[in-house]
């Protein structure tokens, strides 16, 4: 599965491979400079295309595997 989002402000590239079982991703920057809840955004939607779900609880981060259906 190939993603592709396009922001104003960086442009990123996710590859997941379907024949990794880790769901190995791949993330390319072209801006340098991105805010901390963008980065934070970011890093929530590679763990979720990679199967697994990311929460924030005060200073911990949380990450647990998606539940297949």
């Amino acid at each position: 599965m190939f993603v592709s989002v396009l922001d104003p402000c960086f442009k990123i590239e996710m590859v997941v491979d379907d024949r990794i079982k880790s769901k190995a991703v791949a993330i390319h920057f072209e801006h340098k400079k991105i805010l901390k809840k963008e980065a934070w955004n970011l890093f929530v939607n590679v763990l979720w295309n990679a199967g697994a779900y990311c929460t924030l609880k005060d200073k911990t981060v949380y990450i647990l595997p998606v539940e297949k259906k």
